[in-house]
Parts: structure tokens; sequence; C-alpha cells
């Protein structure tokens, strides 16, 4: 672990906020992750996931400020919420000998880390606010080294290339997944709604500006996009409205009777006069949505709280449309959050937009 502070030869998106604990040392970095399946099924093309700690968002022009920054512009390597999986590829062959580490950071709770949840070796005893004392190497609780990897073959004293993976291999799974006969296409059911993301893997060019690009803006009650037919070939342009639904998370009515927090899924409504835009349900309430087979329903989840949560949708797998923050900024799905997910991260001060 290294400083995290200003250092001229840091990578560019390596963290520089001094954060406790410091960083990894960016030289040290082991092979990069290919991840190629999520959850929900294979991603419509392989991502390669090099090394990066998380950051945040920080502009605070932003509505989104303060929220995990998307996986693209340094937010982290493989974020997972509980009930997300991640099927990835590791060449480990320029590492012969070596011992590696993996290492989380994640935020919990997420996005705003509280040190109660922070592990690690030389910690601060926190026992006087509630915590745990300084874990000594080699003992626990340490919430950031989840795994040592021991590497087979002689170790040459030299760190191993940094995000090594093996650009033919990554080109090879390119072929293999983006095309109307590759892997993400025939193995499992076409996408509900057509995007440009999708275009190599269903042969096809999907409409790429509105209205019928498939994307929803923060004022939008309807969805307009091309479908994919059974037979995965280019289907009609559909216009669906929006079912509002709403997360909440830090008012009164989701706290249980022995004052824990509970968050809870329900109906947004918008603002009436003075009263809640959103209507919270309990698990003893009944089903607001049934669908019927072959239905397509447009989910636009509202975020009323202040913690990121994964909804884990159980009985369907839903496409994750894209989400757009409350000033109006249009956010597009990380590119290993493609394809089907059985869990997808809702997260406060701005709407998701799921298909199922």
């Amino acid at each position: 672990m290294v400083p995290a502070v200003v250092n001229p030869f840091f990578p560019p998106l390596w963290p520089t906020d001094g954060r406790p604990g410091g960083v990894p040392d960016p030289d040290l970095r082991g092979p990069a992750m290919i991840q190629i399946g999520t959850e929900g099924g294979f991603l419509p093309a392989p991502v390669l996931l090099p090394n990066q700690p998380v950051n945040w968002v920080t502009d605070v022009t932003l509505f989104t400020a303060g929220l995990v920054a998307q996986q693209n512009e340094g937010g982290g390597t493989l974020m997972l919420g509980p009930a997300e999986r991640a099927d990835v590829i590791v060449d480990f062959s320029q590492h012969a000998g070596k011992t590696l580490i993996l290492y989380n950071d994640a935020p919990a709770p997420w996005p705003a880390l509280d040190p109660h949840y922070d592990y690690y070796t030389g910690a601060p005893d926190n026992r006087d606010m509630g915590g745990a004392d300084t874990p000594q190497p080699g003992f626990g609780p340490n919430t950031r080294t989840l795994m040592q990897i021991k590497v087979e073959g002689t170790d040459n004293g030299i760190p191993g290339p940094v995000d090594y993976y093996d650009p033919t291999f990554l080109a090879a799974l390119e072929a293999e997944f983006t095309s109307p006969t590759g892997i993400f296409a025939t193995s499992q059911d076409p996408i509900i709604v057509g995007q440009t993301d999708y275009n190599a893997n269903y042969g096809t060019t999907f409409p790429s500006l509105a209205p019928n690009w498939g994307i929803s803006t923060i004022f939008d009650t309807s969805l307009s996009f091309q479908t994919v037919n059974p037979d995965r070939t280019p289907g009609a342009i559909l216009t669906v409205d929006m079912k509002p639904k709403a997360i909440q998370d830090e008012q009164s009515e989701t706290f249980d009777r022995y004052g824990r927090l509970s968050a809870k899924l329900g109906i947004e409504r918008g603002q009436t006069g003075g009263a809640a835009g959103f209507v919270v349900q309990n698990f003893v309430d009944p089903a607001t949505e049934i669908l019927d087979d072959g239905q397509i329903q447009i989910w636009k989840i509202t975020h009323n709280g202040v913690d990121t949560h994964p909804v884990h949708f159980h009985l369907f797998d839903v496409q994750v449309i894209n989400r757009v923050g409350w000033d109006g900024f249009i956010y597009l799905p990380d590119l290993n959050e493609l394809g089907w997910k059985d869990t997808v991260r809702i997260s406060p001060l701005e709407d998701t937009i799921v298909a199922l």
C-alpha cells in the first residue's frame, strides 16, 4: 500500500484523496480481468477490466456527486453488490511463483463509507465509536484482503507486467461473442430493447438517435425502441408506457419496529401538494404488477433515499436501459451490465430504467 496523495507517477485515475490505509501500489498491479458473464448470462462482448481502486463522483455541480463513479470513469475494477455475479478470466502466466491478493475497497454502506465497517491491517482502533480494535497482520477482521492467490512456478524476482492480458486471446473471445451466430445471441433469449451496443450481436443497426433509440430522459413517461424478434432478427418499433417505481430508505416509514433501517420498494406517484411522491410497499401488500407471458414492461425506478441498493428481481431477468440523474444527465450502463441482469444497483439522486 502507498499513500493516496498526489504522485506524478500514478496512473491518471489512481486515487489521491488521502483515504485512510492508502491505496494499492499501482506498480504492483496484477493481471487484468476479462469478464464474460453476469448472474443473468453472457455479456454481449468480453469486457477488459484493468485494476483500478474505487473512486467517487466529485463534481459538486452534478446531482450524482458522492456516488461511486461508473466503471469506465475510474469507479473500480469489478463492482458487485449482494446477489450479483461475474464470470471472469484471469491469465496468471506472467506471474509465475508470485503471491497475489484479491483486494476489496468497496465502501460500506455504498456509496458513503463508514469506518465502522472498514477493517484492514493497521486500521485505527475504533472501539470508542463502536468499531473494532486495530487488526494485526495475519488476523481479522479484514474487509479489504479477500483472497490470497499463489501461482505455481518459480518467481524470477521481477514484478509481473501490470494489468496483463493476452490481446490475441481477447480478440478471439470477441469474435466468439459479437456476431449473430455468437455466444451471446444464440445461447439466451434476445434482449428487449434494441440499442447500439447490441448491433454486432444481431447483425443490424439499431436507432442511435431519439425518439426510437431506447434511452430514457428524466421527463420521459414512455420508451420508444426497436425490438428483437424471437428468431433474433430486428423487430418492430414499439412505444411502451413506463411503470413508475420507487425506493425509499431514509424516512421514518422505512424503519422497522426495532428502529432498524429497512429500505423498501414502492410506487412513485409524483409530488402532490405536501404529500410524499411515493408509496412504500411491505411484503404483505398485494402485487402491483402481474405480467402476462410475452408482455413487455419498462420500469422507471426513482431512488428517494441515500444508499445504493442492489435490487434482486428473482422471477425475471431484466435489461438495464440507462440511468438518468435528477439534473437530466444520462448515464448508459457499464459495459459489464449489458445483456440480462438478475440484480441491479439502484443509486440515489437518479432514476434507473429497466426492461422486463
